[in-house]
């Protein structure tokens, strides 16, 4: 059986918001009525066709998810959603290759302009314990 193009292409484009697996595939059966089993030949198709698209280019494909993460970021700022904020700092630090503690940035967004605390953010106690580089 061959893969509708146009759906390979809606896949990619899911990719590209930074949706997991699990959700590529829900979505596929919810709008698309596909099985479990196509859904992850779809999800397989959009992946070569990414890899192809950047070239093994590590460097293009580091940008693209950066600039996903900051328009994430943006917002769940926006809507001052603190939890989903923090967890895309995360990720952006982990692509990036830099440590940013959760103290560094509850301070970034205060000092522009937000009003947040440790307290407003469910389970953020725990992390920053575990944090070394967290200010108690």
């Amino acid at each position: 059986m061959s893969l509708d193009p146009a759906i390979v292409d809606q896949v990619y484009c899911l990719l590209g918001q930074l949706k997991t697996r699990g959700q590529i595939v829900r979505h596929l059966q919810t709008y698309h009525g596909i099985g479990r089993e196509l859904a992850g030949e779809y999800w397989r198709a959009a992946v070569v066709q990414c890899r192809e698209d950047f070239e093994g280019s590590l460097e293009d494909v580091r940008s693209w998810i950066t600039n996903g993460l900051i328009q994430a970021i943006q917002g769940a700022t926006d809507s001052e959603r603190w939890e989903a904020v923090f967890k895309g700092y995360d990720l952006l630090a982990r692509v990036q290759g830099v440590t940013y503690s959760y103290s560094d940035m509850i301070k970034e967004l205060s000092s522009n302009g937000y009003s947040v605390t440790q307290l407003e953010i469910p389970g953020l106690h725990g992390q920053l314990s575990a944090d070394p580089h967290a200010q108690g």
